[in-house]
């Protein structure tokens, strides 16, 4: 039961640092907490570090979204969800392809890290040259994700 306590506060560690605004920070926190729980249903037995930082990765999607899409650039996992694999995968290698697939299927870096047996900086490293091949060979993409997100917002 401590474990849970200390989880939750370095939820509400997270939503300070993240926000100042208190009525965001209570948005953030709620939504934080609720996808704690379904981390915990999807990838039970992680240490309690993964779930948090799972949480603070989808805690500034949140935030990105509530502050709408001109905050900031898309996040490399966008590019990397949009991107049509048949356009990237020929200028990948065989690991930036694993990379790729992983992290197209939805998984975190320190996920696909442990599937494939090596370093999160190692996969970082990847993700960045599979991020400058798509701006390389499909500079639309980037175009698009911000087009994507700012409609979402219009919706």
């Amino acid at each position: 039961m401590i474990r849970e306590e200390r989880t939750i506060e370095r939820l509400r560690e997270v939503a300070n640092k993240l926000t100042d605004d208190p009525d965001w920070r209570r948005e953030l926190f709620s939504e934080m907490h609720s996808f704690l729980g379904e981390m915990r249903v999807r990838e039970p037995g992680l240490k309690p570090i993964w779930y948090v930082k799972g949480c603070e990765e989808h805690g500034r999607t949140f935030l990105r979204q509530l502050k709408g899409p001109d905050a900031e650039p898309p996040k490399d996992e966008e590019l990397i969800a949009k991107v049509l694999p048949d356009r990237v995968q020929p200028h990948l290698s065989v690991r930036q392809h694993e990379v790729f697939e992983l992290l197209r299927s939805g998984h975190g870096v320190r996920q696909t890290a442990r599937i494939l047996g090596i370093s999160h900086p190692a996969v970082i490293k990847l993700r960045r040259k599979i991020v400058r091949t798509i701006n390389r060979v499909a500079p639309e993409t980037k175009v698009q994700c911000i087009e994507d997100l700012r409609a979402s917002f219009r919706n």
